[in-house]
């Protein structure tokens, strides 16, 4: 008997402590989803090998979903000037730039304005998504125009960089849209990405698309241990979309995991995401 009660007593203690740290273990989870890691940006890397490009590498800064909210001015100024010291051949913006479903959510445009200006040094390209929509169209258009970005929706841009040219399209975003809109060709023989805010719009690239890029998503923002998102972005999105480099209609995509937040001001498992994408020849296919 006195060892039966020594062993109740052991295993009560045991439950009681565990019970009892439960609300530390809580408080810890919130304190670092919302102040620690949505501000810890990881830069990752994805190798881009292209048959049509002929050229040196090519590094570029990708850029999604910074959902500028108001006194975020710091964060997007950390960010940028990671960009700036990298000096990329070019950046790729892709949506998102405005947070919250109104204007009185976001950060104003005009401040925005003067957080992006460093980039403006490299060439820019840029499509634009829901959130910007939201906050109003025609302004965010109006800034990157004044920014010198180019916004590559419907038509084709050329970049001409490291002994070759890229050619960069873009579609409208299909989170607000039914439908792409005008799909950008590419030029034969010539290396293509096409820009999309949502995934969803790889399944609309033409043929001859060396890459699709895309955002939207978030990597899931709140995941389980591993980065497992815990729900879809949207109805569109398949899980193997959800961030990271994978395949659509049998071509390359890869979804950026962002820089913000939206809904809820906080990420787990799930760090901000400043890719850096490399286009570089492919090897030579070597016969026996």
């Amino acid at each position: 008997m006195p060892e039966f009660m020594s062993f109740i007593r052991r295993h009560l203690l045991v439950f009681w402590l565990t019970v009892m740290s439960f609300p530390l273990l809580l408080a810890a989870v919130l304190v670092d989803a919302l102040f620690i890691e949505p501000h810890r940006v990881e830069e990752t890397a994805w190798e881009l090998p292209c048959a049509e490009w002929q050229g040196r590498p090519l590094r570029l800064a990708l850029l999604a979903d910074l959902h500028a909210k108001p006194g975020g001015g710091g964060y997007i100024d950390g960010i940028v000037a990671r960009v700036v010291a990298a000096k990329p051949d070019a950046v790729l913006l892709l949506g998102d730039f405005m947070s919250g479903h109104s204007a009185k959510d976001s950060m104003p445009v005009e401040e925005l304005e003067g957080h992006l200006r460093p980039l403006a040094e490299f060439p820019c390209y840029a499509v634009c998504g829901n959130h910007d929509y939201y906050y109003g169209i025609a302004q965010v258009r109006a800034m990157l125009k004044k920014l010198g970005m180019k916004q590559v929706e419907g038509k084709v841009e050329a970049l001409e960089a490291g002994g070759d040219t890229l050619y960069l399209g873009g579609v409208r975003d299909l989170f607000v849209h039914s439908h792409p809109g005008v799909v950008p060709r590419p030029v034969e023989g010539k290396a293509f990405l096409l820009l999309s805010h949502c995934p969803v719009g790889a399944h609309y690239a033409p043929e001859g698309t060396s890459a699709t890029l895309a955002a939207h998503t978030h990597g899931g923002q709140i995941c389980l241990p591993g980065g497992r998102p815990l729900k879809l972005a949207d109805e569109k999105t398949l899980w193997n979309e959800m961030g990271g480099a994978t395949l659509a209609e049998g071509r390359p995509l890869y979804v950026t995991r962002g820089l913000g937040t939206s809904v809820l001001p906080m990420r787990f498992c799930c760090r901000p995401e400043l890719c850096w994408v490399t286009l570089r020849a492919a090897a030579p296919h070597c016969e026996e």
